[in-house]
């Protein structure tokens, strides 16, 4: 079990299981809920190279222990996963979406060890000036990512289901990313 809070304390979420898999993103959604977030006054917790480091976690093993009157979501882009962060310090939290049974948290938050493995695959495309930095390499989603990522948010025979565990006030009347900004 992890246990998952926001930098001021006042959310925290118990997370029962370990994450499938952990990835850096330099998506155009992901690089923009960091902004977002950073908009707003929080941290964005850009990895080294820039990217948004998620963890993906089987839905069904979280759950909010304090603080779920604090969380707040936005879309990116209306047809993407809801974007989740905290009110309270604007700790930007990860995504939610309702028909996978899994959700992307944010790795920085998780791995308070040290010792989660996040992949250096990156599902956007990273600036090529960007991309020698990384160690190993560059690379896209490779095969091996996205089966890993189907298989945990699809699959009939892995023993999770879909469940709810954001809070119907967070999904109710759901602002953009810019609708939100705008307003602080």
């Amino acid at each position: 079990m992890r246990t998952m809070q926001c930098k001021c304390g006042e959310v925290v979420l118990e997370i029962g299981s370990e994450p499938v898999v952990s990835s850096a993103c330099y998506c155009g959604d992901c690089l923009g809920s960091i902004d977002t977030v950073e908009a707003l006054g929080g941290e964005g917790y850009r990895n080294r190279h820039g990217g948004h480091g998620l963890s993906l976690v089987y839905s069904d093993t979280i759950q909010i222990t304090q603080g779920a009157d604090r969380i707040g979501g936005y879309y990116q882009r209306k047809t993407a996963s809801v974007r989740l962060y905290t009110t309270c310090c604007k700790t930007p939290l990860g995504c939610y979406a309702s028909a996978l049974k899994v959700s992307m948290l944010n790795t920085a938050l998780l791995d308070t060890e040290g010792d989660i493995s996040v992949l250096q695959v990156n599902t956007g495309k990273l600036p090529s000036e960007r991309q020698a930095e990384i160690e190993g390499g560059y690379k896209s989603a490779p095969l091996g990512f996205m089966f890993q990522f189907m298989a945990a948010a699809f699959s009939p025979f892995n023993g999770h289901k879909k469940v709810q565990w954001v809070p119907d006030a967070v999904l109710e009347n759901l602002p953009s990313s810019q609708e939100l900004t705008s307003k602080a």
